[in-house]
């Protein structure tokens, strides 16, 4: 990312200015006594960069999808600003559902959204951070920013993955950096038991079946040739993904004579993109006729786990959807609305969280479409 971009446009003159001058009255300001000065630390952030840190900071600002990190670490509370995007209350992108209330309250430090980080230096300087935890921002334009305000930074990355050890690794990162390891571990085994869970419990079942993910939304939603090779939930469960192919990975468009071809023995569709499939058959219902899964009504829901990158606690549930879908024997004790509930209490609750105190996330998903059901593609 280019260093220009992390300022707004606005400030491309005079806020180098009034940056500058506001550092400089940083830098002028007398040392607190020395009965209040805080522990440092340093430690080394996904960029590889060693970045000396007060030891539990109790100001942060979090860039880009850094916020999400923040609030599965119990650290919302800690935040002393926010982007612009993350005071939208899309259910969808769970974390900023769940803190909409706090959020809503707190000030702009920056534009946020699909468009790359654009951040407020001004802004950030006025609300005065111990910490500023940023995600997806390259190395130079980590410096760039820590040389201009004076206030350490540390750099994440926000994969796409979920069962991953580079994930696992950001949290750890993130956690050490937010002073918040016990947690970061916490969560980290919590991921790594749901899928030891589900491999444990399909591990002598019948994995011949074979499945489809279709509406997958990535930069936007897509219809029915929308897909994902290395789809998370079916290699959790170890089925054969008719859109995994040679160098395939991640979402990408299919033709959709190829999943004839595949005949897939279960189709799983994004909830929010079923009008888009809906489309699609109403275009040309004998093609998708042709798919015995559809004929036969194996074809269920999903929610999309990417809002503003991967919403962990999304994907996680989806695992158990479809594990509750293709092997009800192994997983006839659970219930994927249930699961979706607890995944979600788990990795967003904390104590300046007062949403789950008279809401479920599954409730307030349906509302808006994204739920878990059958459905039947010919009548939607």
């Amino acid at each position: 990312m280019d260093t220009a971009k992390l300022t707004r446009r606005s400030f491309v003159g005079a806020a180098a200015a009034t940056t500058v001058g506001m550092l400089a009255m940083r830098i002028n300001t007398p040392a607190p006594a020395a009965a209040e000065e805080k522990k440092t630390l340093k430690i080394t952030d996904m960029r590889g960069r060693e970045v000396e840190i007060p030891e539990k900071p109790e100001r942060i600002i979090a860039i880009g999808c850094a916020q999400r990190f923040a609030c599965y670490l119990g650290a919302a509370g800690k935040l002393i600003g926010v982007e612009e995007s993350d005071k939208n209350d899309a259910v969808a992108c769970t974390y900023r559902h769940v803190y909409h209330d706090l959020f809503e309250n707190l000030p702009i430090t920056g534009d946020g959204g699909s468009n790359g980080a654009l951040v407020n230096e001004e802004a950030i300087l006025v609300a005065d951070p111990q910490l500023i935890l940023c995600d997806s921002i390259d190395v130079d334009s980590c410096n760039a920013l820590q040389e201009r305000t004076g206030i350490p930074v540390v750099a994440l990355d926000q994969p796409e993955s979920v069962f991953d050890e580079f994930y696992y690794q950001n949290m750890m990162v993130a956690g050490e950096a937010l002073g918040k390891q016990d947690r970061a571990k916490e969560i980290v085994d919590f991921i790594k038991g749901i899928e030891k869970d589900i491999a444990d419990r399909v591990k002598d079942a019948d994995k011949s079946i074979t499945a489809y993910a279709c509406g997958i939304s990535y930069r936007g939603g897509h219809g029915f040739d929308g897909t994902e090779a290395k789809f998370p939930p079916f290699m959790a469960c170890g089925v054969t993904n008719v859109a995994d192919g040679k160098d395939l990975d991640g979402p990408y468009t299919i033709d959709v004579e190829a999943v004839i071809e595949a005949q897939p023995d279960f189709i799983f569709i994004e909830a929010g993109n079923l009008d888009l499939v809906k489309e699609d058959y109403e275009k040309s219902p004998a093609v998708y006729e042709a798919l015995d899964a559809v004929m036969n009504k194996n074809t269920y829901t999903i929610i999309s786990h990417r809002y503003y990158s991967t919403n962990v606690e999304l994907a996680l549930a989806n695992c158990y959807q479809v594990a509750c879908v293709l092997f009800p024997e192994e997983f006839k004790d659970i219930d994927s609305i249930e699961k979706l509930d607890e995944i979600c209490k788990f990795l967003l609750d904390s104590e300046s969280c007062t949403f789950f105190k008279d809401h479920k996330m599954s409730e307030d998903l349906a509302e808006k479409g994204y739920e878990y059901k059958q459905v039947d593609i010919t009548k939607l």
